[in-house]
């Protein structure tokens, strides 16, 4: 075999390394159901918005909550399933939101903890995906509102603070949302000073990249780039 297809050998392997250390770099995390979320935040410091005492019609949001929605307006609405009340949320002029639409949700300051109701017919996990906009991304999770058959909640706390969330349909329903709950795991966290960094091990893959690119290099000097 020729140096020139031996070069393009390692350089193929070098590009199937690199390929396999991008890849899985984002994900989808489950979330929590809603006895683990109140488990998780219940001593930390919580917000609560259920619809219930709010007008029905068009808003842009609360106090602590701005919304927006690829559906067009936002609509505080008594016509669908609520997990609490009689009040929930949708968008567009069906006053509910389509498969293929988002809501965004932006909060007044950062959180680290957020969980919402998601009035659905689906009873498959991650029919619903929150994207914060530091990127992380949580599905939902097949948990009936009280007393129901149906309904999803999508919950979770984050080590990373984040200031908005876009909730988006996985499949082909249609949604509501109800009973927001969002604010800080933890009350007052102690901040610890960052402790000096440790060297960091090499991973196997980028190990193998960096020996796959060093014999291209060697070949290269051996034989002074000639091919046959």
């Amino acid at each position: 075999m020729s140096v020139a297809s031996i070069t393009r050998l390692l350089s193929m392997a070098a590009l199937a390394v690199t390929v396999a250390v991008s890849a899985g770099s984002a994900s989808t995390i489950s979330g929590l159901d809603r006895t683990q979320f109140a488990a998780e935040v219940s001593d930390g410091v919580m917000q609560r918005e259920t619809f219930d005492s709010l007008e029905v019609g068009p808003i842009s949001g609360t106090p602590t909550l701005k919304f927006s929605s690829t559906a067009g307006k936002v609509v505080v609405t008594h016509k669908f399933r609520a997990s609490t009340g009689v009040g929930s949320l949708g968008g567009g002029a069906l006053e509910y939101f389509l498969p293929h639409q988002t809501l965004t949700i932006t909060f007044a300051t950062a959180i680290t903890a957020f969980g919402i109701d998601i009035n659905s017919w689906s009873t498959l996990a991650n029919s619903f995906v929150g994207t914060t906009n530091t990127g992380e991304s949580y599905g939902s999770v097949f948990s009936p509102f009280p007393g129901k058959a149906t309904g999803q909640f999508l919950g979770f706390t984050s080590s990373t603070p984040f200031t908005s969330i876009t909730i988006a349909a996985k499949g082909k329903y249609t949604f509501t949302v109800d009973t927001i709950n969002h604010g800080k795991k933890d009350p007052d966290p102690v901040v610890k000073p960052d402790p000096e960094p440790a060297p960091v091990p090499l991973p196997a893959s980028a190990a193998l990249l960096v020996g796959a690119l060093g014999a291209i290099a060697v070949l290269r000097r051996r034989f002074g780039g000639s091919s046959a």
